[in-house]
Parts: structure tokens; C-alpha cells; sequence
């Protein structure tokens, strides 16, 4: 909590930082997740490659 600033605008400054974090907590995993698939595939297209040698 910053001092200068009275209650209200200090509740709405963690309001705002508090929906940044859940925001971007969301937007990571469904990175993430996407990064896992493409993992998945790519593992998939590598052992067809090795096989088809």
C-alpha cells in the first residue's frame, strides 16, 4: 500500500494489479497447453521419421 494515496484508490491500484496477474496466470496456461500438444505432435512426426528410415 502506498501511503499518498487515500484507501479507495489504493484498493482499486491491488484491484487492478490483482485481474493483470489472473489475466495473464490464464493467458500462460493456455500457452502452455498449446506448447504441450506441439510437443506431442512433433514427438509423433519423429518417430514416424525414425521408423520410416
Amino acid at each position: 500500500l502506498d501511503p499518498r494515496y487515500p484507501p479507495a484508490v489504493n484498493a482499486n491500484q491491488y484491484y487492478k494489479d490483482y485481474n493483470r496477474k489472473k489475466n495473464a496466470k490464464e493467458k500462460l496456461s493456455e500457452q502452455l497447453e498449446q506448447a504441450r500438444r506441439e510437443l506431442q505432435y512433433i514427438d509423433t512426426v519423429l518417430d514416424a521419421l525414425t521408423r520410416a528410415k
